[in-house]
């Protein structure tokens, strides 16, 4: 049993947009309930936002993966990016064992950093991607591979959704044996309120992507003859700004977020994984924009097509105007999901891990 006088979690989150941050939220929040002392790895702008969110937790920097989406090949992308994860993951290996031989954690739990485990304590990673969504299996299998030589360090895999796979579908369509699913992960609140907002967007991702997003939709919303607001997903103190009828926000915290999930008609975004549960929760009506060169994104935004709350567009031919009439006819009945039963569940299962 893992139970040391003072429990201590090390919990290491991706640089990858904040998306990977966020759905970690009620993670650790659950985990400091049961007692345990939570310390964050991470870097960039995740290691800012989780500083802010938890600055009674120890934090720690981590080398970065440097990820960008420069084309919207999928070939050229991953290419590009192997050798920066290579080094990031080799370097993020050196990293945990100094952290852990300094200050001895009961476990690690990593959201999708592949170097962040440690052979002499229990490493549970959380991830959404177990398969890879290239097209051909000349790109496909050489990834499956490498992500299955990383999967094989970690003593449990905990994925972001439920049992019948309703979010990520054949992202996680694998059979292993040290898979647990634990509900899809978000701190937001769904809060009946009176719409305030005609729509707002808010930006997230790797870059180029989202400046050329942004680019894209910000004068559709300074045309549009409603109330807009604009979270541009950058962490900086710079304050607010208005722009005709847009109000714009470098940076939005997670309760003004849920503020605006709930009291906006429309909501513009990525089709993330993180954000998708943060849509479901709040049962909001969005817009859905996959990054070009993202697979996962792609194939999301292709599973979101069958629910009444979302329209997908494609960068590059967004239309704003379009996207919001079409929503405004759309009718549902929206329930708030209840999943923190079977996190629970997998919680109590790291006083079990060194019984593997």
């Amino acid at each position: 049993m893992i139970e040391p006088a003072h429990k201590k979690i090390l919990y290491c989150v991706l640089n990858w947009g904040l998306g990977h941050a966020t759905r970690s939220i009620p993670v650790i929040r659950a985990l400091q309930a049961k007692g345990y002392e939570v310390e964050i790895a991470s870097d960039g702008g995740p290691l800012t936002f989780l500083r802010k969110t938890f600055p009674d937790c120890q934090s720690h920097a981590l080398q970065g993966y440097n990820i960008t989406y420069p084309t919207s090949s999928v070939f050229l992308n991953a290419i590009s990016q192997l050798r920066n994860m290579f080094r990031a993951v080799s370097t993020e290996r050196r990293q945990i064992a100094a952290l852990v031989t300094q200050h001895k954690y009961s476990a690690i739990i990593s959201d999708n950093r592949y170097g962040c485990y440690h052979p002499s304590i229990p490493s549970i990673l959380i991830t959404h991607q177990l398969r890879n969504l290239a097209q051909t299996s000349l790109m496909s299998k050489p990834g499956e591979w490498l992500v299955n030589g990383y999967l094989r360090h970690f003593d449990e895999i905990w994925i972001p959704d439920t049992p019948d796979r309703m979010l990520s579908g054949k992202l996680t369509d694998v059979s292993m044996k040290k898979v647990r699913f634990i509900g899809h992960l978000s701190d937001q609140v769904y809060s009946p309120m009176e719409k305030q907002n005609d729509i707002a967007a808010i930006l997230s991702g790797p870059e180029p992507q989202r400046t050329k997003l942004e680019e894209e939709i910000l004068p559709q919303l300074a045309n549009y003859p409603g109330k807009c607001v604009l979270v541009q997903g950058l962490i900086t103190h710079d304050p607010p700004r208005q722009e005709g009828n847009v109000t714009i926000y470098p940076y939005l915290d997670r309760p003004a977020i849920n503020m605006l999930l709930n009291s906006s008609e429309v909501i513009l975004c990525r089709t993330g994984y993180s954000s998708l549960m943060d849509l479901l929760q709040v049962g909001a009506k969005a817009i859905l924009i996959p990054t070009p060169g993202q697979p996962e994104q792609i194939y999301l935004g292709e599973r979101m097509q069958e629910y009444e709350q979302f329209v997908v567009q494609k960068q590059g031919g967004v239309d704003v105007v379009e996207g919001i009439e079409h929503l405004k006819n759309q009718v549902f009945m929206h329930e708030p999901e209840q999943h923190t039963e079977i996190l629970e569940i997998a919680l109590r299962s790291l006083k079990r891990t060194n019984q593997y």
